[in-house]
């Protein structure tokens, strides 16, 4: 008897509970190019410019040039992780990009200029803070 008074109690707090609508806003995307890799890519981003985009190859991070709605592999590849790479979020101001792995860490990558048109790739040291990587939001003071 005990658990169908629990039972109803659930049940009369579920229907209290008012449906919430969210806004929803339409979203237009068009393919502009396509590049075959036989790795499964797990996490993707653009920067807000949409001139860089960074893709995931098992631990490693591959960055691409976008230009005029082409790929261009720069053979860019950024090594730091030791296991599969979920997630990769790039910041909103800056060419800063941030990564979470199986390996429970976190790593912030900076582009750096080094003259003459060529950049470089730096990594933070490892967070090793995370249990959950599946979502990254940062905010950038």
């Amino acid at each position: 008897m005990g658990n169908n008074s629990i039972n109803k109690q659930n049940t009369e707090n579920q229907q209290k509970q008012p449906d919430i609508q969210l806004p929803v806003s339409k979203i237009n995307y068009c393919q502009f190019d396509e590049v075959q890799q036989i790795q499964v890519c797990q996490a993707l981003s653009f920067n807000k410019q949409g001139t860089l985009l960074a893709t995931t190859i098992k631990s490693d991070i591959k960055i691409w040039i976008v230009d005029q709605g082409k790929l261009i592999d720069q053979n860019i590849i950024l090594k730091g992780h030791t296991q599969l790479i979920r997630c990769l979020v790039f910041s909103r101001k800056l060419n800063w990009l941030i990564s979470g792995a199986d390996d429970q860490e976190i790593r912030c990558w900076k582009e750096n200029e080094l003259g003459y048109g060529i950049k470089s790739w730096k990594s933070s040291n490892p967070f090793k803070i995370h249990k959950n990587y599946r979502q990254l939001n940062f905010k950038l003071k």
